[in-house]
């Protein structure tokens, strides 16, 4: 009997059954012999067995970090046919939710030192970790090509900006307005502002500097502005880009066409004021042409104030609108000043005279005869300082009684007294005759 290292116990055994069975001893050795060589021979002839390396991958495991839930990060690897010979790929096996292969597709042929790209895409859809393989079935290996695939879903961040719209209204030719906007990161990660843009005539923003990082609930304050430069409606839009999703601020203004600017009436006299009180007219200011911006006003002298009116003050055309002067002397004599209104390429000046008075304990106490009309509910007292007029009203309201006493004499002072009637429909008659008062002197 051949011993041989190499065939198989079991394949021995049965060739020596039979060899002996059949054959004389000498012809048995020669048929073992026959049958080893056989039998090495069926093992020669053999293909070898296809190796799962034939196709390899670069990178075989993709790790995808941390990707916001709803959003998704592709990553690609090399597959190289490194064999002589075709590979075909039958199949992308998927077992790792959360991820799909984007391409290329299966079936395909890889030749010979051929490769491709593989492109995997993670899509997290909530707060998770994610792990699993891509199996890439494949005519060279048994087992396929296996790729390991990892990842995490985290929380977005997300911009807010406060107001959504800004509306800035009338603002007249030349003129400006602005309005604060705010954004804000409302989402669970930072958020990278990289750029904003504006479009829109006449808008315009400020003091926001990219690119910039909030963090979670933290926010950015910046100004808009809009500054017409013709007459007209007016819309725009600021464009923010950031990592998070994009948002927009709308803009709308309307520009007011500049008119002119007047004042009634022309001129006010206070007369005689005695130091230390005060007296009170009014006027009114009017918009004429076109929507006007009144942007200040000033007498320039402390002893006329203004009041019931404040700036700045945007009239439409047409409009008017009332307002008050004072006048509080502070030493006796003459004064005099010009309320002046600025405006959009407008002004409009109002003269202001008045007297002061040094206090006095003078007094003139008039009476007159009661009208003979039943319909007269009250009379007027009229001043002047020199005969015939012009005359000055100093009784603040109707005197229902036929008497008045004049405290507001300057010593060494004439003074000419009227009086007039006034009916319920408020009708008021002509003066009365004429009366002098010399106050003497202290």
């Amino acid at each position: 009997m051949h011993n041989c290292d190499v065939c198989p116990k079991s394949q021995i055994g049965k060739t020596n059954t039979v060899m002996n069975s059949l054959f004389p001893r000498t012809y048995r050795q020669w048929a073992a012999s026959a049958v080893f060589v056989l039998t090495l021979g069926l093992f020669l002839a053999r293909p070898a067995p296809a190796s799962g390396q034939q196709l390899t991958c670069n990178p075989c495991n993709l790790a995808f970090g941390n990707v916001a839930s709803g959003s998704s990060k592709t990553m690609t690897l090399t597959v190289r046919n490194r064999s002589s010979r075709n590979a075909r790929i039958t199949r992308f096996n998927k077992s790792a939710p959360g991820f799909r292969v984007s391409g290329p597709s299966a079936p395909m042929t890889l030749a010979a030192g051929r490769s491709a790209t593989v492109a995997i895409v993670f899509e997290p859809s909530s707060g998770a970790t994610y792990s699993g393989n891509v199996r890439i079935e494949n005519t060279l290996s048994t087992y396929g090509l296996r790729i390991g695939l990892s990842g995490s879903a985290g929380s977005t961040g997300s911009l807010a900006p406060n107001p959504s719209a800004i509306s800035f209204g009338n603002v007249p030719v030349g003129n400006s307005a602005s309005h604060f906007a705010t954004l804000t990161n409302r989402g669970g990660s930072s958020v990278r502002i990289t750029n904003a843009t504006v479009t829109g005539s006449g808008f315009s923003f400020s003091g926001l500097n990219l690119p910039l990082t909030l963090n979670r609930g933290q926010s950015v304050t910046f100004t808009t502005k809009f500054r017409p430069a013709s007459a007209g409606n007016a819309s725009g839009r600021i464009s923010i880009s950031s990592t998070a999703t994009n948002v927009s601020i709308n803009l709308t203004g309307t520009g007011a066409s500049s008119g002119g600017l007047s004042v009634t009436p022309s001129s006010l006299a206070f007369g005689t004021v005695t130091v230390g009180s005060q007296k009170s007219l009014t006027g009114s200011l009017k918009a004429s042409g076109g929507a006007i911006r009144v942007n200040s006003a000033s007498t320039g002298s402390s002893e006329f104030t203004l009041s019931g009116i404040s700036f700045p003050l945007n009239l439409s055309a047409g409009q008017s609108v009332n307002y008050t002067v004072k006048f509080t002397p502070a030493s006796s004599g003459a004064a005099s000043a010009n309320l002046t209104f600025s405006a959009t390429g407008a002004t409009a000046v109002e003269s202001l005279s008045g007297t002061g008075a040094a206090a006095s304990s003078h007094s003139v106490s008039l009476t007159w005869n009661r009208s003979t009309s039943s319909s007269v509910v009250g009379y007027n007292v009229y001043r002047g300082t020199v005969s015939g007029g012009p005359y000055s009203k100093i009784n603040s309201a109707l005197e229902a009684s036929t008497g008045y006493s004049d405290a507001s004499v300057v010593a060494g002072r004439t003074y000419y007294y009227v009086v007039t009637a006034v009916d319920g429909g408020g009708t008021e008659s002509g003066y009365s005759n004429q009366v002098k008062a010399i106050i003497p002197t202290p």
